[in-house]
């Protein structure tokens, strides 16, 4: 049979509590100590809701002083108009292809440790292939060589 955390003491007290005021998580420790049983913040909650105990209006608080954007900076999809005035958008970072050389290319059963593992083609071979050059090291975090990992990662 489960145990009645609810019982008539308990509400009682609950009661008496939400006219002070008191946080949900207050009077739920205070329920605890007393009564020795364990009673969350989420149960007073419950029970609060379900008996119709309103909540005690808090204490007012001074007003909290926000951050505002200024008024002439409005986003309009790629372009931005600050005061008024378009702007043009930040130009793209210009990447240039790195020459690869694959000196190192090797099946799935050579990758060691410290092989690139990204995939490539290698002329005349059939089959799947990696990079393998020794640059990588997966126990770093680094599975792909320094060129590949500039194709690999994108720039934020």
């Amino acid at each position: 049979m489960a145990h009645e955390i609810w019982s008539d003491p308990v509400f009682d007290r609950l009661k008496e509590l939400c006219q002070l005021p008191l946080s949900n998580a207050m009077i739920a420790q205070e329920l605890s100590n007393q009564f020795h049983v364990l009673i969350t913040r989420n149960a007073v909650i419950g029970k609060r809701l379900r008996s119709g105990l309103a909540q005690t209006p808090k204490e007012k608080r001074a007003p909290v002083q926000r951050l505002k954007r200024p008024k002439g900076l409005r986003f309009h999809g790629d372009r931005r108009r600050f005061n008024g005035h378009h702007t043009a958008p930040a130009p793209a970072i210009e990447r240039r292809p790195i020459p690869i050389v694959m000196p190192h290319a090797c099946d799935l059963m050579a990758l060691r440790n410290e092989s690139c593992r990204y995939p490539c083609d290698v002329p005349g071979k059939t089959g799947y292939f990696f990079c393998g050059e020794p640059e990588a090291d997966l126990v770093r975090g680094r599975p792909y060589c320094i060129a590949h990992s500039s194709l690999v990662v994108r720039a934020f």
